[in-house]
């Protein structure tokens, strides 16, 4: 699990739901989650961040988690997200205004690695079956005695040929998946900031960026100005 996480294709689904936290539509949703099921519109303050919370469910009945959990998988499916990716992480910012990403097997990623013959001993569950296919359509049987030089050779060999065909054949008009880039922690928060102010004067916001983040985020009225408009384009509907 811990070499998938390092994946490129891990970082930038991470990066992707990053951003679709940040759109109205993702905001909007939780909003309308969180005073449907009577969750604080802040989400809950605890420590231990159980999913589901223990004393949501002695109020409410675990058969209204599993429906809010539904929601949360139909809203995740929308953005091309897989359900069991998606609804777990976005369940749990509806509780805890959180993002946090499960350390599951094949979670966040572009590539699947699936073992064909066990699954069609022990199939998973419909909806399961249904978002590895709509969302991993496309597959690379390896034989058990391929070495990892012979993989990637085959794959750098196909690639261009036949498998950007079939990806194309796939592809859907608009969808961003894979589309944003890795940005550091601290700029993120900068970034966030500098447009959580965006109603401000843009001379007003260059001393408040210095006092927030220090004298090595010292930025002119033009870098202001481009951040908040790079930021906007950002959140624009997935």
């Amino acid at each position: 699990m811990a070499a998938l996480e390092g994946s490129s294709g891990h970082k930038k689904v991470i990066n992707y739901i990053r951003a679709l936290a940040d759109t109205k539509e993702f905001k909007d949703f939780i909003t309308r989650m969180r005073e449907k099921y009577e969750i604080p519109a802040g989400g809950l303050k605890d420590e231990q961040q159980t999913v589901p919370p223990p004393e949501w469910v002695q109020k409410h009945s675990y058969d209204e988690y599993r429906k809010l959990a539904s929601e949360a998988s139909k809203f995740a499916q929308t953005y091309h997200l897989h359900h069991l990716d998606g609804e777990e992480t976005i369940v749990h910012y509806i509780f805890y205004d959180e993002l946090v990403f499960y350390s599951n097997h094949n979670a966040f990623n572009l590539c699947i690695v699936s073992d064909i013959p066990m699954e069609k001993d022990e199939p998973f569950s419909k909806i399961t079956q249904e978002d590895d296919d709509r969302l991993f359509p496309i597959a690379i049987r390896v034989s058990p005695y391929a070495t990892l030089r012979d993989i990637l050779d085959f794959v750098k060999r196909v690639y261009k040929h036949e498998i950007v065909f079939l990806q194309n054949n796939y592809k859907e008009k608009g969808v961003r998946l894979g589309k944003f880039k890795e940005r550091k922690g601290k700029i993120r928060e900068r970034n966030d900031f500098i447009y959580s102010h965006r109603d401000l004067p843009r001379k007003q916001i260059v001393p408040l960026v210095h006092e927030r983040f220090g004298k090595d985020n010292i930025l002119d009225v033009g870098h202001i100005g481009k951040i908040i408009s790079l930021e906007k384009k950002r959140r624009k509907e997935l």
